[in-house]
């Protein structure tokens, strides 16, 4: 009776598929695009080691932005912050993460909304970090930024 439980091909599918769709980055946890809403002009990538432990970031100006990432090795890339502005919202998990930003405006508070939700998929213990820069319209001066993170 075992002998024919292991000959089943639904056994023999389990055995194939469980480990690959809980593999690091294997499962349909981690299919597809991470998703940017509200009044995100666009995620970048930002190929500079980052040694602040700051978590949560705010840059309005080009001298600030120099002062975090110009370095010898590495040219960030450009951005018009007399347009925009650059928030970073730093997400850790482990393996693969899948991760939904989002920018709203609050005019009544007169605040930036920026909430970031990461989600873990896969099994595995490598750990991955993920700093969720975003470009936004120009904040005001006299505007704040409230940061939400939500971690799953």
């Amino acid at each position: 009776m075992i002998r024919h439980l292991f000959n089943s091909p639904i056994v023999i599918c389990l055995a194939f598929c469980v480990p690959l769709l809980t593999n690091c980055g294997k499962s349909p946890d981690c299919w597809g695009e991470d998703k940017n809403s509200g009044i995100i002009e666009q995620s970048i990538d930002i190929p500079c080691p980052y040694i602040n432990s700051n978590e949560r970031i705010v840059i309005t100006s080009d001298s600030v932005y120099r002062k975090y990432f110009d370095t010898l090795y590495c040219k960030p890339p450009t951005i018009d912050f007399n347009a925009s502005s650059l928030l970073g919202l730093t997400a850790r998990g482990g393996c693969t993460m899948k991760v939904k930003r989002a920018v709203t405006i609050n005019a009544e508070t007169r605040e930036f909304v920026y909430k970031v939700i990461a989600k873990d998929c896969g099994v595995c213990r490598k750990s991955v970090i993920t700093y969720n820069w975003v470009l936004v319209p120009k904040i005001p001066e006299e505007w704040t930024v409230r940061f939400e993170l939500e971690e799953k």
